[in-house]
């Protein structure tokens, strides 16, 4: 295990004596730089630890967080200053040099045609600009090793590269092969295109159409080997083939056509190993098997068919995973992983899926050990090879989820440890190596899904640390060792998921910086090295997802100033590193643009003109919108500091003696940084607008508060004014409606949201009562008239905005429309469908909506919003004929969906994986079946309840932590046709419909057995209900009168 504390630890900076150091504590040489005394040593130096044979560094920050040097490392110069100055105003620069020996000179170009010459001692340099406009900073210095380009490390303005326009609007992957960086774009489930870029707008160039408009082949994977980039490519005359690519249109081609004609091979897992490329690929006379190639058509060999016969086994149909499920006569062999020039992998014949190696000859590929019969569910995955020994996962009927080490021979394959049955769709995850030890995710009962590591023994096999403490979950995700230390994305149940680093230890194992302020969440991803630091995409309450760098402490964690400002998103995509600099892409109007981040000048702005600022608010005349909006929209010559708006700059005053001070949520920035628009939020003052605050408010801006990059103030003053003019709501009383399909929701302020078809005119439309009793006037959501509005399911996401999924079977269209201020967007999810019966929506707990429908032929769909669009994939194509869906959030990620199946009469519940879904029958006998509800409880753990229409049963399933039970709840005589679950202090009860007498009833759990009691009698044809704030009230609206109707439990 690495040893020492991690640099983010909580150990105290140590400050210089007086004068400075003449060199690092601990021996290690370095000059503190005259004028920097103030500066501080961010990170104790440990003279034990040693990362990859260099040198320990020793790093020195300036009051910023700024590095300043690095000293034993690799040679560097830096220069570092403030991001603005006044014209007339003397500039101070510090320059500072390590590792490079003597420095004889210092070079410095200002940026305004001036180049200054200091002596190689000198530490610092000034410079007065007499025009306003941006300087880029530039110096270089004449040391024993050279002249040595100086760096700047206060991030500037990410360049942008290239413009694309009409080849999607989406990166997918990138991957860096020598000098280039290749990246594909389109749609995940439709056609890309593979291009490459040198960085210049004229060396960003087209390869090849990768997918053309139908999405039919597996995921495009990019492998490096021999200088090329190597892939599944297509063409319409052989169909989906191994390609290769040397950076040119002429040179990226095909490698073999393994499957002759257009059918297609379909090549997966590309894995190097020596002088070959090893892969799965599909040949009509051997189904899929192992291949390899030494990149000609000739080279590209069957390795052995492991599983004799060519039945199916790589088809891939639209919307299939991509790894199809094993079929006689093919093998499938999956999860390679190379360890002491050995490919080991996991394959299947007609007893299972077992682990195999190969040394790439037909004698020399067989199975390491078997892992067959039914008492294996999941083969094995995961394959990782850590300094000698083979780490894979699987998953048995008895032991659940088990982690398994292998040396290569069947008696050094043995079991680690047992974990047990997992709520999770990965048992066992993660899998990284990180010094000599097994590092990956796991599920427990005690501790939920947390961070493990192994030496592969089972006592040294332990939970790294209890991140969410108790049962909860922290479910770290995208595990990334760099310089030294093991960062990830978790969540500890009080600052959302944020990112973490740990040295392997507890103590060592803690959060870098919490970027989204509270329980947030900037859910940190996309991690790669920078050179010294780690790059990744966060987002925040005020600029969106955005590029973020770390040196792995709080101070040193910064983030890159906004592409396109705001909210916009400007890193919407994966990472990747090239010379040194970060490539990242974002998608807006149709055009994607390919950013990467700014170079090694250090960018200054001098403006001698202060900022104006006006505000702009809409009158308050919704009195259901408690958070009303306010836009300040702030304009400077060069650029404001968004450091200066942090909140607490805008005051409001109005009716009754009010004085607020409205919440910053959002900062957006023009591209140039010239403009910049900041949201604020003033909340109702009795949590709902009332006539008695009629009147005029007043936005004012505190005097010297808001300032641009110069340190020029916008003068304080008022920004503008707006009113409120309600009316007193209209009563409905208990809420009468002329609802045909329709849906309710409580918020968690106890406001009880309604959503119907009106069939006098056929539109969809909402309404909504306060928790004071009062219901507004209904309002439009889709004013089409007709068949609009089927099926609707309302959600509430983590703001209280209303949305809703549902069917237009006029557009023959699955529709989304959400509440944006005081009206509805409108989206289209999925086209082309035909008699859709069922729609569920749902959002998770950072606020992202997924909706889960029955396609009728093309089985249970989902749909999901990625990149700014809908995405929609196959959860089961073999739910055909009404699946019954109902949608939740899993803890730590992804989505479980809780259905029906009419034709099979089953109850389904399928588990989003990281490239499919696991589907698992729990009841089967049902014959049409009803509606299902599922909720999860306060650990995570699903709970569904379902009809049993041969045995008009209310039945119950849920899963303990070891296994799904089942139950009845209610029997006989028509119940639960209709039911809806939900946790009162974390024990399960259930409002349902008993037919048979029209009642209303509830069941709740008494000593583990269930006791039902009489809700309301005449309930007449219910059809959706839900439960208020920690489940105080219920809401359930008839369809026959047309009431909803509220009860309290």
């Amino acid at each position: 295990m690495p040893s020492g504390g991690p640099r983010g630890s909580s150990q105290k900076a140590q400050r210089p004596p007086a004068g400075g150091y003449s060199r690092c504590p601990a021996g290690i040489a370095a000059r503190w730089p005259k004028g920097w005394e103030g500066a501080r040593l961010s990170k104790p130096v440990n003279p034990h630890r040693h990362h990859r044979g260099s040198v320990t560094r020793c790093l020195l920050e300036n009051l910023e967080g700024r590095v300043l040097m690095a000293a034993g490392g690799e040679p560097a110069a830096v220069i570092s200053g403030g991001r603005g100055v006044a014209p007339g105003t003397a500039y101070d620069l510090a320059v500072s040099a390590a590792n490079v020996g003597r420095v004889f000179s210092w070079t410095i170009d200002w940026g305004d045609g001036q180049v200054q010459t200091l002596d190689g001692q000198a530490t610092s340099a000034q410079h007065t600009y007499a025009q306003a406009g941006r300087y880029f900073i530039s110096a270089a210095a004449l040391t024993e090793e050279g002249e040595l380009q100086a760096q700047s490390l206060r991030l500037g303005r990410p360049v942008a590269v290239a413009q694309i326009d009409g080849f999607g609007d989406a990166v997918l992957q990138m991957r860096t092969v020598g000098d280039l960086l290749y990246f594909t774009t389109g749609a995940p489930a439709g056609p890309q295109w593979l291009w490459r870029t040198d960085g210049t707008p004229a060396g960003t160039v087209r390869l090849a159409q990768l997918r053309p408009a139908s999405f039919t082949g597996p995921q495009v994977e990019l492998v490096e080997w021999e200088g090329k980039l190597f892939f599944c490519g297509y063409d319409a005359d052989h169909g989906y083939e191994l390609w290769s690519s040397d950076g040119t249109p002429g040179g990226t081609a095909l490698v073999a056509d393994i499957s002759d004609g257009t059918a297609s091979s379909s090549p997966t897992w590309l894995t190097v190993l020596g002088g070959r490329l090893f892969f799965s690929a599909r040949e009509p006379d051997t189904g899929r098997e192992l291949w390899a190639s030494d990149g000609t058509a000739e080279g590209t060999l069957l390795v052995k068919d492991m599983y004799l016969g060519a039945q199916g086994g790589g088809q891939f149909t639209p919307m299939a995973p991509i790894n199809p499920l094993p079929t006689p006569g093919s093998s499938n062999p999956s999860e390679f992983a190379v360890m002491s020039g050995v490919l080991y992998f996991a394959a299947t014949d007609e007893l299972g899926t077992h682990l195999w190696r190969s040394d790439g000859t037909g004698e020399g590929t067989f199975i390491v050990r078997e892992f067959a019969g039914d008492a294996c569910v999941g083969g094995p995955t995961d394959l990782l090879a850590v300094e000698g020994t083979l780490y894979f996962a699987v998953n048995s009927v008895d032991a659940g989820h088990e982690l398994w080490r292998s040396d290569g021979t069947e008696e050094g394959t043995v079991l680690v440890a047992a974990f047990g049955n997992s709520p999770f769709a990965d048992g066992l995850s993660q899998f990284t190596a990180y010094g000599e030890s097994l590092y990956f995710v796991a599920y427990d009962s005690g501790a939920g899904q947390e961070l493990w590591r192994s030496d592969g023994s089972e006592g040294g096999t332990q939970r790294v640390s209890d991140i969410a403490p108790g049962p909860a979950s922290s479910s770290p995700e995208g595990l990334f060792v760099h310089d030294g230390a093991l960062y990830f994305a978790a969540d500890d149940g009080v600052h959302g998921r944020e990112l973490w680093r740990s040295d392997g230890s507890e103590g060592g194992t803690q959060m870098v910086a919490d970027l989204w302020v509270g329980a947030g969440g900037s859910a940190p991803s996309h991690l790669v090295s920078l050179g010294s630091r780690l790059a990744f995409v966060a987002g925040d309450a005020l600029r969106g997802r955005e590029l973020w760098t770390t040196d792995g402490t709080t101070d040193g964690t910064i983030v890159t100033p906004e592409a396109l400002g705001g909210l916009a998103d400007s890193a919407g995509s994966p990472l990747a590193a090239r010379g040194g600099k970060a490539y990242f892409a974002s998608g807006q109007g149709g055009v994607l643009t390919l950013w990467r981040s700014a170079g090694d000048a250090l960018e200054v702005a001098v403006d001698g003109s202060p900022p104006v600022a006006e505000a702009l608010v809409r009158r308050i005349k919704d009195p259901q919108n408690v958070r009303h909006p306010i836009h300040v929209i702030f304009t400077d010559d060069m650029e404001m500091s968004a450091e200066t708006l942090a909140g607490g700059e805008i005051l409001v005053s109005g009716p009754r003696g009010l004085t607020a001070t409205p919440r910053l949520v959002g900062l957006a920035a023009s591209p140039d940084g010239r403009t910049w628009t900041a949201r604020y939020i003033l909340r109702a003052p009795a949590e709902t607008w009332g006539s008695q605050d009629n009147g005029v408010y007043t936005v004012t801006l505190s005097a010297g508060t808001a300032a641009d990059l110069a340190g020029n103030f916008v003068a304080g003053g008022v920004l503008g004014r707006f009113s409120a003019r309600l009316a007193i709501p209209r009563s409905y009383g208990d809420g009468t409606f002329s609802a045909a399909d329709h849906d309710i929701a409580y918020d968690d302020a106890g406001n009880l949201h309604v959503v119907y078809r009106d069939p006098a005119d056929g539109m969809l439309k909402y309404a909504v009562r306060v928790a004071t009793g009062q219901w507004s006037v209904s309002a439009v959501v889709d004013a089409v008239s007709g068949n609009t509005g089927l099926r609707p399911s309302l959600a509430i996401d983590n703001l209280r905005r209303p949305a809703v999924a549902y069917y237009d079977a006029g557009a023959r269209a699955v529709k989304f429309a959400a509440q944006n201020g005081f009206d509805w967007t409108i989206q289209t999810v999925a086209g082309r469908l035909r008699g859709v019966r069922h729609v569920a929506m749902a959002f998770d707990i950072e606020g992202r909506p997924a909706i889960a429908f029955d396609g009728r032929d093309q089985g249970l769909l989902f749909a999901q919003r990625r990149n700014g669009r809908w995405v929609v994939t196959q959860v089961d194509p073999d739910a055909r004929g009404g699946a019954r869906p109902k949608l939740a959030a899993v803890a730590g990620g992804g989505w479980a969906v809780a259905y029906s199946v009419p034709d099979a009469g089953e109850l389904r519940y399928a588990v989003q994986q990281r490239r499919s879904w696991s589907i698992r029958v729990l009841d089967s006998g049902l014959g049409e079946g009803g509606a299902v509800s599922l909720a999860m409880d306060s650990q995570g753990r699903p709970a569904i309840s379902y009809h049993d229409a041969v045995r008009s049963d209310l039945k119950f399933a849920a899963f303990d932590g070891s296994g799904w039970r089942v139950a009845t709840v209610a029997a006989p005589g028509s119940q639960g046709i209709v039911s809806s679950l939900l946790f009162v202090a974390d024990q399960p009860a259930i409002v349902y419909l008993d037919a048979g007498s029209a009642s209303l009833r509830l069941a709740e759990q008494v000593e583990g057995q269930w006791r039902s009691r009489l809700l309301r009698s005449g309930a007449g044809a219910w059809l959706s209900a839900s439960a208020g704030p920690a489940g105080a009230s219920f809401g359930w609206l008839q369809s026959a009168s047309g009431r909803v109707l509220v009860e309290n439990l």
